[in-house]
């Protein structure tokens, strides 16, 4: 259950600051023209484009967690 906590985190936007600086300093140390980059330039670039992207089902990612949070609620009924 804790996995997909981390995933709906994830998904929500938690972790986005960590993700863009961490590509923007491997772009800055790999590329030889850091500028030239097609990544976008500021966070908040970042955090537009992300969003325009993100045309899912929030919570279809959801439903595996409680599923197995039923089928191990049943099994532990039945062996209790």
């Amino acid at each position: 259950m804790l996995f997909f906590l981390l995933v709906v985190l994830a998904r929500e936007g938690a972790f986005d600051m960590i993700v863009y600086g961490t590509k923007r300093f491997f772009i800055f140390i790999f590329k030889k023209n850091p500028e030239e980059s097609s990544r976008p330039r500021t966070y908040f670039d970042y955090v537009v484009q992300k969003r325009e992207d993100k045309k899912r089902n929030h919570f279809d990612y959801l439903i595996f967690p409680f599923i197995f949070f039923f089928i191990g609620l049943i099994l532990s009924i039945i062996c209790a």
